[in-house]
């Protein structure tokens, strides 16, 4: 999990992952137990939940992981907490990151929570830009990428349709897969040492195995691994 997009993931939330409190058992209950290793099913639900965070099930999902306390709102405490993990990562690759004061700020003029300096689970369902809040805590490169740029990503479409970001996801992925095919059939008269290379394919390319089988998901399919979640 820490290698998730070249270690976009800080450990705060790794570490909130891996403790049980965000995914649920099969009768609906959380688990309550830390977990050494998550399956298949728990890294697609979060893979889901990371590239479609508008999903009403993926803020939920999110909001579990931010609730350290389980009080059932988002307190200043448990914000600076994951922030600072945000901002240790981009300290790492010396890039320049806004004070908490600044950031939250910012971040409650965009929910307009109901109750002051906190923020609930129904403030962030109403919030159509919920997608900002959680990249602020979840992951370092779509924080950074959101606050370098004017303004949202330019809107993508399938002929006239209107893609959602996990449909645009999965077409950033497609297309990605094809280059490299295409760089492998250019490639394909040079020997290779599969070795020695067998791991680092492996780590590089574990989401676009986990793509490919998702390729074809309609709305239908992603809503009933979102609500196992």
């Amino acid at each position: 999990m820490s290698q998730h997009c070249n270690g976009a993931l800080p450990p705060q939330i790794i570490d909130r992952i891996f403790s049980g409190a965000v995914t649920r058992s099969p009768s609906g209950k959380r688990i309550r137990q830390a977990l050494e290793t998550i399956g298949y099913t728990d890294f697609v639900a979060f893979l889901l939940a990371e590239e479609d965070k508008r999903h009403p099930t993926s803020v939920e999902y999110w909001f579990r992981c931010l609730d350290l306390d389980g009080d059932g709102v988002l307190s200043m405490y448990e914000m600076e907490y994951f922030y600072n993990g945000i901002k240790n990562k981009m300290d790492q690759h010396n890039i320049d990151s806004m004070r908490f004061d600044d950031v939250v700020c910012n971040l409650l003029d965009l929910i307009r929570p109901k109750q002051p300096n906190v923020i609930s689970l129904s403030d962030l369902k109403k919030c159509l830009l919920c997608t900002r809040f959680f990249n602020t805590f979840v992951n370092w490169v779509k924080y950074y990428e959101q606050e370098a740029s004017e303004g949202e990503r330019a809107t993508v479409t399938d002929g006239e349709e209107e893609l959602n970001d996990w449909d645009r996801y999965c077409l950033e992925e497609y297309e990605a897969l094809m280059a490299d095919d295409q760089d492998n059939d250019e490639l394909e008269d040079i020997n290779l040492n599969l070795d020695d290379d067998d791991d680092l394919l492996i780590g590089n390319n574990i989401n676009t195995v986990v793509n490919l089988s998702l390729r074809e998901f309609g709305d239908s399919q992603r809503t009933k691994i979102l609500e196992a979640i």
